[in-house]
């Protein structure tokens, strides 16, 4: 089943989970994306590792502007290439581990908008 994005109302609480760990978020009015990978490939060849069930449905054209964008890590499947550079225009921030930053300034995305950390040490 494939959701209308675009006409959720902003304030409704939601969750929408496109397969893996790729999945959409409401919460009192924000809106947040996880580690989205719309390319049709979840690896760095098309014809390797095909994307998940649920996520083949929708296109970067299909989202509302994202607030937060949060990248767990980056392996393939998490840090879609394709996917991240074509979001660029609709994110605000976004919320990533150590060292993925890199990543995303190398792909045009500005530092001021990434928000880059990793594990407090244990006590």
């Amino acid at each position: 089943m494939k959701t209308d994005l675009l006409s959720l109302d902003p304030q409704e609480n939601c969750l929408v989970w496109f397969g893996h760990s790729s999945y959409f978020m409401q919460i009192d009015g924000r809106r947040f994306l996880v580690d989205p990978v719309f390319s049709g490939s979840a690896s760095p060849f098309s014809f390797m590792t095909k994307a998940f069930k649920g996520a083949d449905r929708y296109t970067i054209d299909d989202l509302p502007a994202i607030d937060y964008m949060v990248i767990t890590h980056d392996h393939y499947d998490h840090l879609d290439y394709k996917t991240i550079r074509a979001l660029r225009p609709k994110v605000g921030k976004v919320i990533c581990g150590l060292g993925t930053g890199e990543h995303l300034e190398y792909w045009e995305y500005d530092p001021a908008m990434i928000i880059e950390g990793g594990l407090a040490p244990a006590d």
